[in-house]
């Protein structure tokens, strides 16, 4: 960005003019040398990205052998300048070995313009990290000294449950005044953005073991933005993928398809709590709206957050308060919303011993707290996905399921979780199909930014045969959740049965980008070069697969159907093969010996394995369709033909 003559900035207190090269404050001259002032005006005028060390000692000082103390002794001098010694601190944030970024005040003006009428930007961050301070800029000889790490406050699970009850409320309505920010410049409004990603805020407690509290409050505000109508915001599987990374917000919203990001922090101050938030513009990485520092004792929080939303809500017309929309879901029980985090984020990875372990956690929430909605939210959607992914016996969580969410919804009817996990098990697991449809349009009358009902929505019409209305659901859900591998796996799947190959193969390249130990992708890529006639591009794809499959499916791409049949002995005594008969009878079905497929299909029924409700656009059947075993079982499981 070059300098422009006449061009002054204000940087809170301080004001540096880029023409003359001079910094004061408060109209007082403040003394920094040339090369310091040319690295901080640097510094200022690309503060929309972080600034590494290499750019910097390249620019400066020409790729001369200098030692990395010079910058820091260099940047050492401008936080001198602007008594920059705070922890966090105002204007310049480092990240260890990596490098710098201006994060102070910042407004822009001609000498001759009043400040009413100039473009105004605001930006300010949390710094993680601070090195050594030197205040000497001269070059030296010798090695850096090693810098120093400075942990934050640690504090007790109690406070830190009250400090993220306060702040979903405050950022939540913070997030909306950014629908409502102007910009100075020429009486202008920059339009707001109409997509958004919300980046997964930082922990500063100086606690890595706390870490599920702020992602819990990153869950928090998705789940409160996605209710906004017209408004596109990132679900949360796609917004962690950037979790503990220093990210270009230009990159990161091409990634993610959006025009804005919000991303902030959260720490502990003794028995205060601090929260700020930001809004960055994706097209150029401008700060576009800061927030006002949320700061608190420990103390009352809970009335302090039904304060802070009313004023919000106040103050944007916006229907926030008054009548209960922001307590009935919430518990006021620091401890029990505790619990929930926790539940919450074992459920997330989907990790069968942890899965379990979630339901602990929503157990001790919800006998901490009887009316607690959230909690029984989270028991319903962990019994549901542990009954349709297999890892409950048949008719065991679906029961379960039903009932929490039940409960969850009588206790607060605007959660759209409960619906779409009662369309999930009434649909995929009971076969009751034309009663789960209604219970994902309740879903997603109530969020329609919630990805996931999308996702369960589409696996519910694949397995109707409604091909158009399961792509319209797939596609949305992945316009919300682009870089979430388990969408990614199913539209894989979808556009495999619906003989969209080339769609199915591009899918699949996009999973193996998401995982590179993806085997899924590598199997159905198998399928397509086999019915596209190349049997050893299907080969090399199976050789990737699943250790449980690849010998049969290799068996079979190279025509040895008698081995392969003799492989799929070992298949059944696999885990994948005990936990779904439907997956046994595909194989039979392939290979074509289609008497051993309607036993283990017939299996499958007696079971209720919920892969047999997809069975009707399952290519593997593609041959038993015409038996009239086939069309009996396909009256059995509810699906018309």
């Amino acid at each position: 960005m070059a300098v422009q003559v006449g061009k002054q900035y204000v940087l809170g207190e301080f004001s540096l003019e880029a023409s003359t090269r001079q910094l004061s404050r408060e109209q007082r001259p403040v003394r920094l040398a040339n090369k310091p002032f040319q690295v901080l005006l640097y510094l200022i005028e690309s503060r929309d990205r972080l600034v590494t060390r290499h750019e910097l000692l390249e620019r400066f000082w020409e790729g001369r052998e200098v030692y990395d103390a010079t910058l820091t002794q260099c940047v050492a001098a401008i936080r001198k300048a602007l008594d920059d010694r705070s922890e966090p601190p105002r204007f310049i944030q480092t990240r260890w070995a990596e490098g710098y970024r201006y994060i102070g005040p910042f407004e822009e003006q001609s000498s001759e313009t009043k400040l009413s009428l100039v473009e105004i930007e605001q930006t300010r961050g949390v710094k993680i990290l601070v090195e050594e301070e030197i205040h000497d800029v001269t070059p030296v000889a010798a090695p850096a000294l090693p810098a120093r790490r400075l942990s934050g406050l640690k504090s007790s699970p109690r406070a830190l449950a009250l400090v993220v009850g306060l702040a979903i409320v405050a950022l939540a309505g913070v997030g909306l005044v950014a629908y409502r920010w102007g910009a100075a410049s020429a009486g202008k409004r920059p339009t707001p953005p109409r997509s958004i990603a919300v980046l997964p805020l930082k922990n500063l407690t100086g606690d890595p073991a706390q870490e599920y509290f702020s992602d819990g409050l990153t869950e928090s505000l998705i789940s409160v933005f996605s209710q906004i109508k017209d408004l596109k915001v990132i679900s949360r599987t796609s917004a962690f993928t950037f979790k503990g990374r220093e990210v270009d917000p230009r990159e990161v919203g091409k990634s993610l398809g959006v025009e804005g990001l919000l991303e902030g922090d959260f720490k502990l101050d003794g028995r205060t709590a601090r929260v700020e938030v930001r809004l960055v513009s994706t097209s150029d990485g401008r700060v576009l709206w800061n927030s006002q520092t949320f700061e608190r004792p420990l103390t009352n929080l809970f009335e302090i957050q039904d304060t802070v939303a009313c004023a919000i809500g106040s103050e944007l017309k916006v229907r926030f308060c008054g009548e209960g929309e922001l307590t009935k879901s919430r518990t006021k029980n620091q401890e029990a919303y505790e619990a929930y985090l926790q539940g919450r984020a074992r459920w997330h990875t989907r990790n069968i011993e942890l899965l379990k372990e979630a339901i602990g956690y929503f157990e001790r929430a919800i006998k901490l707290d009887p009316n607690y909605a959230l909690a029984y939210a989270g028991l319903a959607d962990t019994y549901a996905v542990m009954q349709v992914n297999h890892i409950l016996p048949p008719k065991v969580g679906t029961p379960k399921a039903k009932a929490y969410a039940a409960q969850a919804l009588a206790l607060d009817d605007s959660l759209a979780g409960p619906y779409a996990t009662l369309g999930l098990v009434t649909g995929n697991a009971e076969w009751h199909w034309p009663e789960s449809e209604p219970y994902f349009e309740q879903a997603l009358a109530r969020n329609p930014g919630y990805a996931t009902a999308h996702h369960w929505y589409g696996s519910n019409l694949l397995a109707q045969g409604k091909w158009a209305e399961a792509e319209r659901e797939f596609k949305r859900a992945l316009e919300l959740d682009p870089l979430s591998f388990g969408v990614s796996n199913t539209v894989v799947e979808f556009y495999y049965h619906a003989k969209n190959y080339e769609a199915c193969l591009k899918q699949a390249e996009m999973g193996r980008k998401l995982d590179p130990q993806d085997e899924n992708g590598p199997f159905y890529r198998g399928l397509v070069y086999l019915e596209t006639g190349k049997p050893e591009r299907a080969i090399e794809e199976f050789k990737r697969t699943y250790p449980e499959a690849k010998e049969m499916a290799i068996a079979w791409a190279q025509g040895r159907r008698e081995e392969a049949l003799r492989s799929i002995g070992k298949f059944q005594a696999s885990e994948m093969g005990r936990n779904s008969p439907t997956t046994v009878a595909e194989w039979y079905a392939r290979l074509g010996d289609q008497e051993s497929a309607f036993v283990w299909l017939e299996k499958a029924f007696a079971v209720h394995d919920s892969e047999l409700a997809f069975m009707k656009v399952d290519s593997a059947f593609a041959g038993l369709r015409l038996d009239p075993r086939y069309r009996d079982l396909l009256r059995r499981v509810g699906l018309p033909e």
